[in-house]
């Protein structure tokens, strides 16, 4: 099982999701590389997406999970799924305001309905000649 984390969430798409997730302690891994890359190149490598899966996944693997001793009737392995579907829902909120706010930004830049004041208010641009006096086209 590889598990690698660089402190590099700028740098590294798989540091990143391993920040977002929270599985950056060596001493207790939650995903092994190989399931980090699956999910970044399921999602496009989307960090958001990848890490609301991510936790989804470790969610139902701590749910199906049974105490592995007296010591962990305190800490159960379901109040980490508990967590970790809080966080997915966590992440899917951010992600949601995140693709609201992509979506404001690409309508900013989109021509507005309405009317130029000075496309209203400009001279002719050409004149035809045609049908018209000579006083009339030089105004």
């Amino acid at each position: 099982m590889s598990w690698t984390y660089t402190d590099n969430p700028l740098g590294s798409p798989r540091d990143a999701l391993r920040f977002k997730i929270g599985d950056t302690n060596q001493d207790d891994p939650l995903l092994t590389d190989a399931q980090c890359g699956y999910l970044l190149d399921d999602y496009a490598n989307d960090i958001l997406r990848a890490a609301i899966a991510g936790c989804e996944a470790l969610a139902a693997k701590f749910a199906a999970s049974r105490p592995s001793g007296a010591g962990d009737i305190d800490n159960p392995p379901q109040d980490k799924a508990k967590v970790f579907l809080a966080l997915a829902d966590k992440l899917r909120i951010e992600a949601e305001s995140e693709e609201a706010k992509e979506e404001e930004e690409e309508a900013d830049w989109l021509p507005k309905p309405g009317y130029s004041s000075t496309a209203l208010n400009r001279k002719a641009l050409f004149r035809r000649g045609i049908g018209y006096d000579k006083s009339d086209t030089d105004q």
